[in-house]
């Protein structure tokens, strides 16, 4: 956290613009306002769309954001784009990839930073299934279940590199992994 003084100073001091400050109320006024108005309950006679659960995600991607906005102006392109990734992984790894690819494109200046956000987000991602998994299933295999995420990865070649790369050490200790296969949509 001291490492950290100097840079938080220097955000305090510059202060917050116009446009900051009006997405700042903004995004208070859709979490703290809008949210708890809405009906904790489905609406519709299917019972699918809950308000309440749908406009917690659209604060949640919002709120991930909008810090991915304050890390970098406090952080620094390198740290802050790292930091968003890794934080936007955790609610949804597609948008920050698509949102994080996108901004590239416009800015290809700092390619290098967005890229590193996007692996992150796909690493955040990646570790919130494996403990979602684990807490579902707690008794699986340490080294199945490595190679079952890994397969299913939003990081095709990450998980590619891992679901070799597992085979491998298993042989080395004389074991077999045996991961099922995947249930087709819909069986």
């Amino acid at each position: 956290m001291l490492w950290l003084k100097p840079r938080i100073h220097a955000f305090a001091h510059e202060g917050l613009n116009d446009q900051e400050v009006k997405a700042a109320l903004t995004f208070l006024v859709i979490a703290l306002v809008v949210l708890p108005l809405l009906p904790n309950r489905t609406v519709d006679p299917w019972g699918i769309a809950n308000p309440s659960r749908l406009w917690l995600l659209f604060v949640l991607i919002a709120g991930v954001g909008f810090a991915g906005y304050i890390a970098v102006r406090a952080l620094g392109p390198a740290r802050g784009l790292a930091t968003a990734g890794f934080f936007a992984g955790l609610v949804s790894s597609t948008a920050a990839t698509l949102s994080l690819s996108q901004r590239a494109k416009a800015q290809p200046e700092f390619a290098g930073p967005f890229a590193t956000g996007i692996v992150l987000a796909n690493v955040a991602s990646a570790i919130a299934q494996v403990l979602d998994r684990r807490r579902r299933r707690p008794g699986a295999a340490p080294r199945c279940r490595v190679r079952f995420w890994a397969r299913r990865s939003s990081s095709a070649r990450s998980g590619t590199v891992a679901a070799r790369a597992v085979p491998r050490a298993s042989r080395r200790r004389g074991t077999r992994c045996r991961v099922p296969p995947r249930q087709p949509a819909g069986a």
